[in-house]
C-alpha cells in the first residue's frame, strides 16, 4: 500500500512553486512533500450555479435558437445570429459567437485535473491556521511579507547577493512572475501556499532549540574551508552520462540542473547548493570527498547516492574565516534556526494533512481524491479495501 507521505511525494506539478518558496528540500534528496499546486482560478471553485452539473460536452452547450424562414435549417447569410435569450445564458462562463460556454463545464474540468492538489494545500492551511490559533500564535501580514521575501531570495539564489537591494526585489519579482507563467500557476495560489509557509515556520520556530555541540557544528559549518558546487541529481547512470555529455558539447551544468534537475529547489538555481565543510554530516560522505578532490571548474563522473544519481561541478573554495564562537553564536543561533525549520516545516506539513479529518462533499472530486490518498484516515472503506 502506497502511503499518504508517498502519494503527496507524486504531485510533481507543483514541485517548483513549493521549493520556491521553502517548503522543506534536502539539499541532495527529493523532498518528501512536494505540494501540488494547479492552474486553477480559484475563484470558480464553488461558484456552481444550482443547476445539475451537465456529465457529457454536448450537454454544456447551450444551442442557439434556430432562425426562423430559413430553408432547410440553414442559416441566411444576410441576417446575423440573434443574440441568445437571458435564459439561455443563465450559467454561461463565457460566450464564442453568441454560444456560451456553462460554468458547470468549466469547473468539472477543473476540479478533475486540478482539485486535488489545490484541495491538499488547502487542507494543510486550514489545519495549520487552527494549530496557530490553539497556541496562540498570531501571523500578521508582515509575516507573510517576509516569507515572500525569502522566497524570491531563494529563487535568485546566488544571484540576489548580486544584485543591489534596490533592484532586488524587482528582478526577483520578475523571476516569479516568469516562473509562475511557465507552471500556469496563479498568483493567488502562491499567495496561499507563502501563507501557509508563513504559519508552519512560526509554529516551528516556536519549538526548535539547540544544544552547545549543535551550535560548535554549525560554526565550524559557517566559517570552515568550505567547498560551494552546482550539481544536476537524476534517477539513473544513463541519464548522468546524458548529461555529461550535453556539458563536454557545451551545455553549462547550470542550464542542465534547471532543465533536468529532479531535486527543483536547486534545479531552479542552477544546481548551486550551500556551501558545505568535509566534515558536514548533512552532506553524503561520497559526495564530500569527490567535491573536495576537484579543482573549480572541475566536474565529477555520475555518483550514486542511495536511488540517485549525481554530475557535480565544484563552483568555488571558500578559506575558513576566524570567527570567535562567542562573538557569532546569536548569528549562529539564527542560522540553524532558518536551516532547522525547513525539514519540521515539512514534519508538520505530512502530519497536519494525516491527521485532518476529510468530508469532500463533491462527488467526482471525492472519488479522485481519496482514489490518490486511499490510506487516509478520512478514506471511505471500499477505497481502503481496494
Amino acid at each position: 500500500m502506497v502511503t499518504n507521505q508517498a502519494r503527496l511525494t507524486a504531485n510533481g506539478a507543483g514541485g517548483t512553486l513549493v521549493c520556491m518558496m521553502g517548503i522543506v528540500w534536502s539539499r541532495f534528496r527529493v523532498p518528501a512533500v512536494v505540494a501540488a499546486c494547479a492552474a486553477t482560478a480559484l475563484t470558480l471553485l464553488g461558484c456552481e450555479t444550482g443547476e445539475t452539473p451537465s456529465r457529457t460536452v454536448d450537454d454544456a452547450w447551450v444551442k442557439p435558437q434556430s432562425l426562423s424562414g430559413s430553408p432547410g435549417g440553414s442559416t441566411p447569410t444576410s441576417k446575423p445570429t440573434p443574440p441568445p435569450s437571458r435564459q439561455a445564458v443563465k450559467g454561461a462562463i463565457a460566450m464564442v459567437n453568441g454560444r456560451p460556454i456553462a460554468r458547470t463545464q468549466v469547473v468539472e474540468l477543473l476540479l478533475e485535473a486540478h482539485g486535488v492538489g489545490l484541495l491538499e494545500q488547502l487542507i494543510v492551511l486550514d489545519r495549520a491556521e487552527q494549530l496557530a490559533a490553539d497556541r496562540g500564535i498570531t501571523v500578521t501580514q508582515a509575516d507573510v511579507d517576509v516569507e515572500h521575501e525569502r522566497a524570491l531570495e531563494k529563487l535568485m539564489g546566488k544571484h540576489a547577493a548580486d544584485t543591489p537591494p534596490e533592484l532586488r526585489l524587482r528582478a526577483g519579482e520578475t523571476l516569479l512572475d516568469e516562473l509562475l507563467s511557465q507552471r500556469n500557476i496563479s498568483r493567488a495560489e502562491f499567495t496561499l501556499v507563502t501563507r501557509r509557509n508563513a504559519i508552519l515556520r512560526k509554529i516551528v520556530h516556536q519549538e526548535l532549540t539547540f544544544t552547545e555541540e549543535q551550535l560548535r557544528q554549525e560554526h565550524a559549518r559557517t566559517y570552515g574551508y568550505r567547498v560551494e558546487i552546482r550539481h544536476v541529481q537524476v534517477a539513473s547512470a544513463a541519464e548522468a552520462d546524458r548529461i555529461l555529455r550535453q556539458i563536454n558539447a557545451g551545455v553549462t551544468i547550470a542550464e542542465l540542473a534547471r532543465l533536468y534537475s529532479v531535486n527543483r529547489a536547486s534545479g531552479e538555481a542552477g544546481g548551486l547548493l550551500p556551501p558545505f565543510t568535509a566534515d558536514d554530516a548533512e552532506v553524503p560522505e561520497l559526495l564530500r570527498r569527490t567535491a573536495f578532490a576537484l579543482k573549480p571548474g572541475e566536474r565529477s563522473g555520475p555518483i550514486h547516492v542511495d536511488e540517485w544519481f549525481h554530475v557535480i561541478e565544484v563552483e568555488q573554495l571558500l578559506p575558513a574565516k576566524d570567527v570567535l564562537f562567542e562573538t557569532a553564536r546569536a548569528e549562529l543561533e539564527r542560522g540553524l534556526r532558518e536551516r532547522s525549520s525547513d525539514a519540521a516545516m515539512q514534519e508538520w506539513y505530512v502530519r497536519l494533512f494525516n491527521e485532518a479529518a476529510i468530508e469532500v462533499t463533491e462527488a467526482k472530486l471525492r472519488d479522485v481524491f481519496f482514489k490518490k490518498h486511499p490510506d487516509h484516515r478520512s478514506a471511505p472503506k471500499e477505497v481502503t479495501a481496494k
